[in-house]
């Protein structure tokens, strides 16, 4: 029988988040772009850091653990959501704009 191979450019950090090795690039972030209509020449060109081994590998930890990953997709899309809902900026968009034609 066959050795079976884990997912060669996959590890955790101490936190549970499932990054890229050695980059420490999260897969959760990368399969978000493929999910929104990267290609895999796209994310390469985006993040020349990473080669395409490692960009295959993320995506096939993806599919094989997608219903955790689009969880933490979720969890990161509401927690982005709940940071905004209470952030106050400074200034209006108009006072911004203001601002600007008096430099």
């Amino acid at each position: 029988m066959p050795t079976q191979l884990l997912y060669e450019h996959i590890g955790t950090r101490s936190d549970g988040a499932v990054i890229i090795v050695p980059s420490g690039f999260k897969v959760r972030m990368l399969a978000e772009r493929y999910l929104s209509g990267s290609s895999v020449e796209k994310l390469q060109e985006d993040y020349p850091f990473l080669t395409f081994g490692q960009i295959h590998s993320a995506l096939a930890y993806y599919w094989d653990h997608k219903a955790a990953v689009d969880a933490q997709i979720a969890a990161a899309h509401a927690a982005e959501a709940e940071f905004l809902k209470s952030y106050e900026p400074r200034f209006t968009r108009a006072e911004l704009q203001e601002r600007l034609a008096r430099r």
